[in-house]
């Protein structure tokens, strides 16, 4: 899954790996310098699904855990708090129903995710 900042991806083992501009963190590897070849994220495996935004990125794991990583100025991280996460951090909640916007054409989903990060809390 890519943005115009950095991509992940979903491995067959399960795994994933990111690269690209990571500024906030967003590719996952607890570091803040650019990466220019994709870096398996530690830790973070069993997953079936990774979605980014334009400087943060989320894994769906097989045991319907989520975790989250990088920009988290505006509470998009999910953990209750505005500070940026450089790994997955696990995300606390009653009930998530993952909603992959894929295959939605752009601006449409660039809008998708704009609207969650801002109206997240109010979910």
């Amino acid at each position: 899954v890519a943005v115009s900042s950095h991509v992940c991806a979903r491995l067959a083992d399960g795994h994933v790996a990111c690269w690209g501009k990571n500024d906030h963190g967003q590719v996952g590897d607890g570091a803040t310098k650019n990466r220019t070849e994709p870096v398996v994220i530690a830790g973070l495996d069993q997953v079936t699904q990774v979605e980014v935004a334009s400087d943060s990125s989320c894994a769906l794991r097989a045991d319907g855990s989520v975790y989250c990583w990088g920009a988290n100025d505006e509470g998009q991280v999910g953990d209750g708090t505005t500070t940026d996460r450089g790994a997955p951090t696990p995300i606390q909640c009653d009930e998530l129903r993952w909603v992959s916007t894929d295959a939605l054409p752009e601006p449409l989903h660039s809008q998708v995710h704009d609207f969650f990060r801002r109206y997240r809390s109010r979910l």
